[in-house]
């Protein structure tokens, strides 16, 4: 189960509890078979090249690599911190589901800690799509460097739509959680895209995961 939709659960909580003055706590809820996605730290240590080329030594892509390594660190950091997220927000969840003495300002607090992680990721990856771009890839590594192009920007996206469907729980749950489904689907297609250009650029030289 993505995060996403365990979020779409306790926040459905959340406003059973708002919307009906509950004063006793929230009562647990069973999470059998809940599992955190957790992709994007697998993708974030699998990106990281090393400092020496073994399968190619010259300039050319020498330079290249000089270039990608700040932007590519960059997106890394980012791919990350949002998987630690993932990672904390899923076990802070548990938390409060498992607890007989959750309010409903816990569960808000919970809510809109998850917001800001993801405004935080928003920002930084909004500017990474332009500088990955703005690199001039070597002949041999077009292919490479287009798939990556493509996954960073899926990945942004993916972002909005997860950040836009936060946003929107209280006001329409159905809608955030569309948002949110279409943020998962695009999610699972960027990794996909990932590992193919993972491939693509191992076959060229570029020595990621070595």
């Amino acid at each position: 189960m993505k995060l996403t939709v365990v979020l779409a659960v306790l926040i459905g909580t959340l406003v059973f509890a708002c919307s009906s003055n509950a004063s006793t706590p929230v009562k647990s809820t069973s999470n059998n078979g809940a599992t955190i996605e957790s992709r994007d730290g697998e993708l974030a240590s699998n990106q990281q090249p090393s400092t020496s080329f073994t399968s190619k030594s010259d300039d050319e892509l020498e330079i290249y690599f000089k270039q990608m390594v700040t932007t590519n660190e960059e997106f890394v950091r980012v791919m990350q911190n949002l998987a630690d997220w993932q990672d904390s927000a899923y076990s802070q969840m548990q938390k409060l589901m498992s607890s007989t003495q959750v309010t409903p300002s816990d569960l808000e607090n919970w809510y809109l800690a998850q917001q800001a992680a993801l405004e935080e990721a928003y920002i930084g990856l909004r500017h990474i799509p332009g500088r990955w771009a703005a690199i001039t890839a070597p002949d041999d590594l077009s292919e490479f460097h287009s798939l990556m192009l493509q996954v960073i920007r899926m990945k942004l996206e993916v972002v909005q739509k997860w950040k836009a469907g936060a946003n929107a729980f209280l006001l329409d749950s159905n809608q955030a959680t569309l948002l949110m489904a279409e943020g998962d689907r695009l999610d699972n297609e960027a990794d996909d895209l990932y590992f193919q250009a993972m491939s693509e650029g191992k076959m060229k030289g570029l020595p990621f995961g070595q």
